[in-house]
C-alpha cells in the first residue's frame, strides 16, 4: 500500500494502485473502497482538497488542491 499526503503533508489514505483499494481513517472513522478506471474518491479536510483518479489497471493521478480560508 502506498500512503498519500496532501498540500499539507499530512497523510491522508492509503492506496493499492493495482486493485484500486483506497482507505482513509479520519478521527477514528476508516473510509475504503475500490475504483473503478475512471472513478474519483475525493478528501476534502481543513484546509485541503485531495482528488485519486484510477486512470488505469496500474495507476492513479493524485491532485492536490490549497482550498480558501
Amino acid at each position: 500500500m502506498k500512503q498519500v499526503k496532501d498540500c499539507n503533508n499530512h497523510t491522508i489514505c492509503y492506496i493499492d494502485e493495482a486493485t484500486g483499494y483506497v482507505e482513509a481513517s479520519y478521527k477514528r472513522q476508516t473510509t475504503s473502497t475500490y475504483l473503478s478506471i475512471g472513478e474519483q474518491f475525493k478528501i476534502v479536510r481543513d484546509s485541503a482538497k485531495t482528488v485519486i483518479t484510477r486512470i488505469s489497471n496500474t495507476k492513479m493521478k493524485i491532485e492536490r488542491y490549497r482550498l480558501a480560508a
